[in-house]
């Protein structure tokens, strides 16, 4: 097992095991008495509520979704740009958003949930099928970390359609990323079909960069390089872009009353994650 997996692993189950942690929502998505709509089949569904009337006028498998107070569907969908490939205290972004899959998979696993994780950039992959089973959620965390996040730039718009194609009406979402360059992934939208929580990964230097001399950056998503000094005029713009970039965000999840948080890399995950749900 890759040391960096196994640290994860250790790390979430003793910090969930160190105190009460769960996904308190009120209204929820399962099996249940009352219909909600039909979707198209997905792996993993259960075969029993298959609506053999539109399955056999579409000539694609059709399912009942219905509503239940005690099931919840959780998706986690990761966004892995080149951005992410960046980390000033020895941590990456990138194993940041992995720690933090880790936690939601096994809060998920632990309350008998059933979780389902993608990966988001210019594409979007499915991670981890729906499932139960703990060994998908270690699944879900060596692959986030194996990923080749490099030269990937974010497409918000084709995001947003691949969630609405993948993830079906009043299931919970979790949109984990930098979101560094972040441009309208239309959160109205999402916020009335989905739970949705929003979680900003950072590194400190990201929001405050540091004067630097003889400075080699190469840009991991378009591959440009800068060589010289980093200097005054230059962090002046670049904050001034980041500030910027988050207030649209930030006022965009409050407009719409959205929980969310903004976790560091020199940052413990659990504490603030748990404080996402109090």
């Amino acid at each position: 097992m890759d040391k960096n997996l196994k640290k994860i692993i250790i790390k979430t189950k003793r910090a969930i095991k160190s105190g009460k942690f769960g996904l308190h929502i009120s209204t929820t998505r399962g099996v249940g008495s009352t219909f909600i709509e039909l979707r198209e089949y997905q792996y993993g569904d259960d075969i029993r509520f298959i609506d053999w009337n539109r399955t056999a006028k579409e000539q694609t498998p059709y399912v009942k979704i219905f509503n239940m107070e005690n099931e919840l569907n959780i998706n986690i969908v990761t966004i892995l740009s080149g951005s992410v490939h960046f980390g000033s205290n020895g941590l990456f972004k990138q194993e940041l958003i992995a720690h933090i899959s880790s936690i939601l998979g096994n809060v998920t696993i632990n309350q008998n949930d059933n979780f389902k994780s993608f990966i988001a950039n210019n594409d979007f992959i499915v991670n981890t099928k729906r499932s139960k089973d703990i060994n998908r959620v270690n699944n879900m965390v060596e692959n986030i970390l194996k990923y080749n996040a490099i030269g990937k730039d974010i497409n918000y718009t084709h995001i947003y359609k691949s969630i609405i194609k993948y993830i079906a009406k009043k299931e919970v979402l979790f949109l984990v990323g930098d979101f560094v360059g972040y441009d309208d992934i239309k959160i109205k939208f999402l916020v009335k079909r989905y739970y949705l929580f929003v979680i900003i990964v950072r590194d400190r230097f990201e929001d405050d960069p540091k004067i630097m001399k003889n400075t080699n950056l190469i840009d991991p998503i378009k591959y440009n390089s800068i060589d010289g000094d980093i200097d005054d005029k230059m962090i002046d713009s670049y904050k001034k872009n980041i500030i910027d970039n988050d207030t649209r965000l930030i006022k965009e999840l409050n407009r719409f009353n959205i929980k969310y948080t903004k976790i560091y890399t020199d940052e413990d995950p659990f504490f603030k994650i748990r404080r996402l749900f109090l």
